[in-house]
Formats: C-alpha cells, sequence, structure tokens
C-alpha cells in the first residue's frame, strides 16, 4: 500500500497510527503514524535525507511510495503486545514507561485483536474514575505538588528530551515540521518572544499540508498556521472553536486529565499565568509564559508508580531510548 493510501485509512477510520503487515497476521509488524507522514513530507519536499536512494528518487519523482519502506525510516519504540487476559496494571507500566500504544492479542499470541494506547488508557481511567478508589486521591492534587512533567529550571538538560521543545510563532511552517522530525516529539508550543504560549502544533495537523495546493502554508508563518487549523476545525465542528492546550502548576491531575481527553492531546504545555489572567479560566486566550510541558507519559507514571508493583516505571527511559534521529 503506498503512504498516500495509508493516509487516507488514517483518516477515513479517524485513527492515529496503523499496523502494517508483510503478510496477514504478521505479529512483528510496524505501525504508521503522524510522526511516518511527516517524514514522508519531509522527504517529498527535499528537506531531509535518507539511506535509501530508491525512497529518495520515489519521493522527489512524486511516484507512490510503500508504506512498508517509510515506516522503517522512523526509529520506533519496540511494539509491545500483551494478550487480552493480561492485567490493566501491566498495560498501564508499559504505557507509563513513555511508549505510546501495545497491541492487544489473542491468548495464544498469534493474532493482533485491537491496539491499546496511552490516550485510549487515560480515557477509560477518566470515564472509570470511581472504579480506581486507590488513584481518587491523586485526582485532586496539583501538578505542583505532584512533582511531575518537565518544568523550565534553566538548569542543563539531562536528556534531549528533558526539555521543552518550541518555536517562534513568526518562524516557518516548515521549520516546526522539521523540529518535530528531528526532536522526535508529536507537538510544539508556539511562543512570542517574551517567552508566552501562542498556540499547538501537532504532528496530526500534517493532514491539512498534504496535497501540494496546500504547500504555500510551508512557506508561511507558525502562527498563521494556528489560524488555519482553528479555522478549519470551527468549519467542521460548526463553531468557534479554542480548545485549551494549556495548564497551570496550580492546576488538579482531575483537570489536567480533563483537558487531556477532552483535547485528545498527548501533552499539555505549562504556564504561568500573567497578573490579570484569572488561574485556570477556561475563557482565557492569553495563555501565560511558558515553563513546562506535562504529558501522557508522565501521568500514566504516575499512575504506574501508585501500583505497588510498578514502583521503578520511569518515565524518562522511553525518551533516552528514542533519542535523535541521526
Amino acid at each position: 500500500m503506498s503512504v498516500e493510501e495509508a493516509f487516507n485509512t488514517l483518516v477515513k477510520h479517524n485513527l492515529t497510527s496503523l499496523p502494517v503487515e508483510k503478510f496477514p497476521d504478521d505479529m512483528d509488524c510496524l505501525t504508521f503514524d503522524y510522526n511516518d507522514l511527516n517524514s514522508y513530507l519531509l522527504l517529498v519536499l527535499n528537506k531531509i535525507t535518507v539511506n535509501n536512494a530508491e525512497v529518495t528518487r520515489q519521493c522527489q519523482l512524486g511516484q507512490p511510495v510503500p508504506v512498508g519502506e517509510i515506516v522503517k525510516l522512523t526509529p520506533k519504540n519496540p511494539f509491545y503486545k500483551l494478550p487480552e487476559q493480561e492485567n490493566l496494571s501491566t498495560a498501564m507500566m508499559i504505557l507509563g514507561s513513555g511508549v505510546h500504544r501495545v497491541a492487544i492479542t489473542n491468548q495464544e499470541n498469534t493474532k493482533i485483536k485491537g491496539i491499546l494506547s496511552q490516550r485510549r488508557l487515560i480515557k477509560y481511567l477518566w470515564d472509570n474514575a470511581r472504579s480506581f478508589q486507590n488513584l481518587e486521591h491523586l485526582f485532586q492534587k496539583t501538578l505542583k505538588d505532584l512533582k511531575i512533567g518537565v518544568l523550565d529550571t534553566h538548569a542543563k538538560p539531562t536528556t534531549r528530551q528533558s526539555r521543552i521543545i518550541s518555536i517562534q510563532g513568526d518562524e516557518l511552517l516548515i521549520m516546526a515540521l522539521f523540529k518535530m522530525h528531528t526532536e522526535r516529539i508529536s507537538s510544539i508550543a508556539v511562543i512570542d518572544h517574551q517567552g508566552n504560549l501562542l498556540g499547538n502544533i501537532s504532528v496530526t495537523d500534517v493532514k491539512h499540508i498534504t496535497r501540494t495546493s496546500q504547500y504555500p502554508l510551508l512557506q508561511n508563518t507558525c502562527l498563521h498556521f494556528i489560524s488555519v487549523i482553528l479555522d478549519k476545525r470551527g468549519i467542521e465542528m460548526g463553531k468557534d472553536s479554542f480548545p485549551i492546550f494549556h495548564v497551570y502548576p496550580t492546576s488538579s491531575l482531575a483537570r489536567t486529565i480533563a483537558k487531556l481527553v477532552a483535547t485528545k492531546a498527548h501533552r499539555l504545555w505549562i504556564v504561568q499565568p500573567s497578573g490579570d489572567t484569572p488561574v485556570d479560566s477556561e475563557k482565557d486566550k492569553r495563555s501565560g509564559k511558558l515553563i513546562g510541558v506535562v504529558s501522557l507519559t508522565d501521568i500514566l507514571g504516575l499512575l504506574a508508580r501508585h501500583q505497588t508493583e510498578f514502583k521503578q516505571v520511569d518515565p524518562l527511559t522511553a525518551r533516552r531510548q528514542r533519542g535523535s534521529i541521526v
């Protein structure tokens, strides 16, 4: 299947990833996601190079490229597989260590029956919070109290992933895509020159620039692209839609999870509100100064550590393993 056909399948079924099988019931398959689509787009635009001359040639000539070749180009976490009878805590431990999704198999481990993602697990835990009374006391605590997420302490980061990655609103969109590719992240904060959060560009937004006619957007600013995304979202949803992609250090874990579920985001930006900004005001479109980030990985890691058998879960582990693309 071509990359274009794989992308159309993602959009048609409203998915964020697809297993790519070499043959039916291939248990060692890789996954195709929007990070792969971003890499493909950058290849077509000749913004990155890869050690595969044939794929490079096909991209630059506008020929169909097999999705199986593209998924090999982006380093990925191991594709963990769990039988459907496995304990939910085990899935929480794996996803809380930074793995974005696991395959759920039949008991014999011969057939993939579904995919469990970080996002789907967080939504399940949120929708059924009363069933997990041992975690309930955490929901009312603040991010500051729980010490989760990454805060900009101006200290030298211990890993490439333990820092906040952002881009200026007046920089070109193509640079945001390139930065997400090289830093191995799925969304990036857009800020002004004073460090105030202006918005968010996600790798899933690449779907708005897959046609040649949309390429001029790449040479326009990140801030302009944010306005385009909001316009499209308004048309699709039939109303003015301004998703809130930020929280405060004083926000509760419950409020943070609720926002992650509502926005279907993988991370929220932590901002320091200005003096005249009411804290946690949902109507506030001025966010505040960007000081940190909290992700699904951070929250699932926290919840996993409160399961007695998983005290050693470290959300930074998978981030270190991912490293950067060479």
